[in-house]
């Protein structure tokens, strides 16, 4: 070995038995190659004789013992599978290339193709009598399987060639992608080049490039070739192959072929395809029952590279009056529609408009044919088995009549989507909806504005309805109110899904639209970004009514800034939770379809906070205001009440600072400020702490409180005659007035009146 270590198997093996079945190998019958010496063995001298004279017409160069110009030696030995048929599991042999090529051109190039074209050593060679043999494919010594070696002896004693694995081809087993040649494709035409277009083979690539090639399904000599498993197309027994996808190792293959009986397909015993794909696609309903190999065959062509093509029975969709072809009306052999006695013309039916892409619909076959069988006859048939189709969704039990015109009913598709059917005509139907102008078409299943659910409340405009469009909701499905997205369209897409898809979209106002649930966007919102109170409801009016998404009082009342203040706390003038005319107090609100109202805007009537409630400022974001900011002039004016002047409370009463008083009072040292006494009921205002005389005395006899004794301890008139029923504030206002000591100006007790 020029490599030590490596193993080559680039020669025909010359120790071992002469018999092995699985390579088809036999004792030669040629006494010249059967010398006593050599029974039962193969070595160099079972094919060669180094004293033999050379004679053309007894023995053949380089020292063979016999003629070997059209591989005599090698179908002596290799009898079984010297044979010109292609049923026995071994590759025909000793037939005539040339006129095969020339009977099926479609097949077979007019001569054989070479990996590489730069190496001699690669080409396909015929024997002398143009015929196919061994060596066609085959080297005996010095061969490695590679169309970039040169297979000779300079080669292997410089270490040039690669490892044969014991296959001895003159070329590539496979090339480098399916578009390369390899052992096969340097004879047989393949469609993987485009330039055979009539070929009927393509490697097992399909649309997805997994790059399965000849020799991962297919195999020179596959079997012992006595013909007890029939074997047409040289199937290998067990598939292995590696894709991006995935490796198969060593799966079971069970592959015969006769005139009687073919079984090159069998989902539930070893069938060829299910060697690789264990687990076919429901989505097709064959798939579901089928063993048959011509169900498969039918839509699986070795010609599409086993991509099913509808397209060689009829169109994809039909859309054309003519048999067959990549448009026409479903024909194959005895199959044919137009004798089915519901024939349509298909240029006029809207088989397009379903299934034809682009501006049309791209539903899928199955969403109207699921459950046919094309090799039953009832490929035109219609809604056979319609569980699970878009047609049977929301409870819908679709039905179609073939006969006449073609009419299907009750079908999901053509519904308003909650019950409401209308039943379309097949004949003469296309562009029956889709060449409508846009605002008519919707209307022809549910109304350009439908009624059902909240869609008046959203879209009927006028004194009935906001003038939402549709595309504020449904962005997803339009891109306009009566145009349909491309995307919406396919087979997946989101019109006609049994899917009521939501996708918020534009602005209301400054307010931006978006995600797809209606408890989080604008319009159901507090109005101030935040949840509504109660999750609004599709059709339930009362989770969209006033106080639904923000309320005064109770549960999740709107809290920002001074709604607080005014909607909820104790100390505010606690408007009605449930009445809208409390929201108008301070907001233009006419009702909840006026222009002012989810607007993405907030008015107010600021008339209503300077001119009555707060005369002297009305700050919204600044917190709690001041008692004086209501209590001292201009006084505030509140559901009619006019606030009490308090106005010397810091110039003569508990509020004044100065050298004659300690400290000075605030408005909460004896008020309780959390208390209620904006209701609008007079006399309802005062809210103190304590028992008035009880307040007083809580610091005038407090010497820590009031440490100036002359103003301790005063409660004389109350307590002189023993009974303490005269309070502080018969003779003094502690809010201040013009006399000394906050004495009042007129006093009144019981039936006496002094000023």
């Amino acid at each position: 070995s020029a490599r030590p270590g490596v193993v080559y198997q680039t020669s025909h093996n010359w120790v071992g038995r002469d018999t092995v079945p699985k390579a088809g190998a036999v004792p030669p019958t040629n006494t010249a190659l059967g010398k006593s010496l050599t029974a039962g063995t193969i070595v160099c001298a079972r094919c060669h004789a180094i004293h033999y004279v050379y004679s053309s017409a007894s023995n053949t160069k380089p020292f063979l013992r016999v003629r070997n110009e059209n591989d005599q030696m090698c179908l002596d030995c290799h009898r079984p599978r010297s044979t010109t048929s292609h049923t026995l599991g071994t590759h025909p042999v000793t037939m005539n290339y040339a006129a095969k090529a020339t009977a099926r051109p479609d097949e077979f190039y007019a001569t054989p193709q070479n990996s590489n074209p730069a190496n001699p050593t690669a080409a396909m060679k015929m024997s002398r009598s143009g015929a196919v043999v061994c060596t066609t494919c085959h080297g005996v010594h010095y061969t490695d399987s590679n169309s970039r070696t040169f297979d000779n002896a300079s080669s292997a004693r410089m270490g040039l060639l690669s490892t044969s694995r014991g296959l001895l081809l003159r070329t590539d087993l496979k090339g480098a992608t399916v578009t390369d040649r390899n052992i096969c494709t340097n004879c047989h035409k393949s469609a993987d080049d485009p330039a055979n277009t009539m070929a009927r083979v393509k490697s097992h690539n399909g649309t997805k490039n997994q790059k399965v090639q000849c020799a991962d399904c297919h195999g020179g000599h596959v079997d012992e070739a006595d013909g007890t498993t029939p074997n047409a197309y040289l199937i290998n027994r067990f598939m292995n192959i590696s894709t991006q996808y995935g490796a198969v190792r060593n799966a079971k293959v069970l592959y015969q072929y006769t005139s009687v009986a073919q079984k090159n397909y069998n989902k539930d015993g070893f069938g060829v395809c299910v060697a690789c794909h264990p687990t076919l696609p429901g989505t097709i309903s064959t798939h579901l029952s089928s063993t048959n190999a011509a169900d498969c065959r039918s839509c699986h062509t070795h010609s599409q590279g086993f991509s099913a093509n509808c397209t060689q029975c009829h169109g994809f969709p039909p859309q054309a009056n003519s048999a067959g072809g990549t448009s026409g009306y479903a024909k194959d052999g005895v199959r044919d529609y137009s004798t089915s006695g519901v024939f349509k013309d298909e240029s006029a039916t809207p088989h397009v408009s379903h299934a034809g892409g682009g501006s049309y619909y791209s539903f899928a076959c199955d969403e109207c044919h699921k459950g046919f069988s094309h090799n039953t006859g009832s490929f035109q048939d219609v809604y056979l088995t319609p569980a699970g189709t878009k047609a049977a969704a929301n409870g819908a039990t679709p039905a179609y009549n073939g006969t006449g015109s073609g009419t299907c009913s009750t079908t999901y598709c053509h519904s308003d989507g909650n019950g409401v059917y209308k039943s379309p005509t097949w004949a003469n139907g296309k562009d029956d909806i889709m060449g409508l102008a846009p605002a008519t078409r919707c209307g022809q299943c549910h109304s350009a504005t439908p009624a059902t659910g909240a869609h008046g409340r959203h879209i009927s405009g006028g004194g009935t309805g906001k003038s939402y469009g549709c595309v504020n909701c449904h962005a997803s499905t339009v891109s306009d109110g009566t145009t349909l997205l491309a995307a919406a369209r396919t087979n997946n897409g989101t019109h006609v899904n049994a899917v009521k898809d939501k996708q918020f979209s534009g602005s209301v106002g400054d307010e931006t639209l978006s995600g797809s649930t209606c408890s989080t966007v604008y319009c159901h919102s507090n109005g101030k970004g935040a949840a509504p109170v109660v999750a609004p409801v599709w059709g339930t009016a009362a989770s969209g009514q006033c106080g639904a998404c923000h309320r005064a009082t109770g549960a999740d009342p709107i809290n920002s800034d001074g709604h607080l203040a005014h909607l909820t706390a104790a100390y505010g003038p606690n408007f009605d939770e449930n009445s809208a005319a409390s929201c108008a107090n301070c907001h233009t609100y006419t009702n909840d379809l006026a222009a002012t109202h989810v607007n993405g805007g907030i008015e107010v009537v600021a008339a209503n906070c300077t001119t009555s409630c707060h005369k002297q400022s009305a700050v919204w974001t600044g917190g709690r205001v001041t008692c004086e900011s209501c209590h001292t002039a201009p006084l505030s004016v509140i559901g009619g009440k006019t606030a009490p002047a308090k106005a010397n409370f810091n110039a003569s009463g508990h509020g004044q600072e100065g050298a004659n008083y300690d400290a000075s009072r605030t408005c909460d040292s004896c008020h309780d400020a959390n208390s209620g006494h904006i209701d609008g009921v007079s006399g309802n205002q005062k809210r103190v702490a304590v028992n008035d005389n009880t307040l007083c005395a809580g610091c005038h006899n407090d010497a820590v409180k009031v440490p100036t004794v002359a103003r301790r301890n005063v409660a004389t008139h109350a307590t002189a005659l023993g009974v303490y029923d005269m309070g502080c504030k018969v003779c003094h206002d502690v809010h201040g007035t013009g006399n000394r000591g906050m004495v009042r100006t007129s006093l009144t007790f019981g039936t006496l009146t002094s000023t």
